[in-house]
């Protein structure tokens, strides 16, 4: 979305680079946040050994779900650049 909103190529290249850094410098820090700040968040879970197997089966879909969809977008971009 923030690509498609700027025209001009650097500017596009720059903005998307420092939200690339933004965001990969915020993974962290929510990751960690339940340990960090424990008073504003609930204590981490563990999932009961009966739910892997479905938890694994889900990320499976949505791994082909998303490759899917990567697939679909590859071919409307290959024939957007045809026309």
């Amino acid at each position: 979305m923030l690509r498609g909103s700027i025209e001009e190529p650097t500017q596009r290249a720059r903005a998307s680079a420092v939200f690339s850094l933004f965001a990969f410098v915020d993974v962290p820090i929510v990751w960690y946040s339940i340990r960090w700040w424990r008073t504003q968040h609930p204590p981490p879970m563990e999932l009961p050994p009966e739910m892997w197997h479905t938890l694994l089966w889900n990320w499976l879909a949505m791994a082909l779900l998303t490759a899917a969809l990567v697939l679909i977008r590859f071919d409307q971009e290959e024939a957007e650049r045809k026309v």
